[in-house]
């Protein structure tokens, strides 16, 4: 007879909600620093341009180093686990140079540098993070987990869309 399989909802919840913080990041994240940089770069020619090829550098590095780390924690052994050294130097960087971005919005050279950190840091979890919930969880209740995470992911740009718009 086969046993049970355990499903933790405080793993997955807490997993989630590290999806539902990403999500919430990018979603501040796409809809504040072009306006900053419209801000630094007011009255320059090719505006638009400009903005669009910085606020492409997120989906550059997320091509570029998401599958990489991905399959670098793949093969990660550590006494902390396979992924958590990822999120463990990934989250504290980018949470730093992202706080950062609106405090440093004093010139385009020191912005740039602040975003590109960010965005590698942002990348170098976030593959990692998503790859926890399989580690956790059986794999018979991985569509459940699956969408629990991807709702709190939902729920974090949802939050940010809601919420936060009334700020600006």
């Amino acid at each position: 007879m086969d046993k049970p399989y355990k499903f933790s909802y405080g793993k997955i919840f807490v997993l989630g909600l590290g999806f539902g913080v990403i999500s919430l990041t990018w979603a501040i994240y796409n809809a504040y620093v072009p306006l900053i940089l419209e801000s630094l770069l007011v009255g320059t020619t090719y505006l638009n341009t400009t903005v669009g090829i910085i606020m492409t550098m997120d989906n550059i590095a997320a091509i570029t180093l998401i599958p990489f780390i991905g399959a670098l924690s793949d093969k990660t052994w550590t006494r902390f686990g396979r992924r958590m050294p990822f999120l463990m130097f990934g989250i504290p960087i980018a949470a730093v140079f992202f706080a950062a971005i609106p405090y440093m919005a004093t010139s385009l050279w020191v912005l740039i540098p602040i975003i590109v950190i960010m965005n590698i840091a942002m990348a170098a979890f976030r593959a990692p993070t998503i790859a926890l919930m399989p580690d956790l969880t059986p794999s018979p209740l991985r569509s459940k987990a699956n969408g629990i995470v991807n709702f709190m992911g939902g729920l974090g740009s949802i939050v940010f869309y809601g919420v936060f718009t009334m700020l600006f």
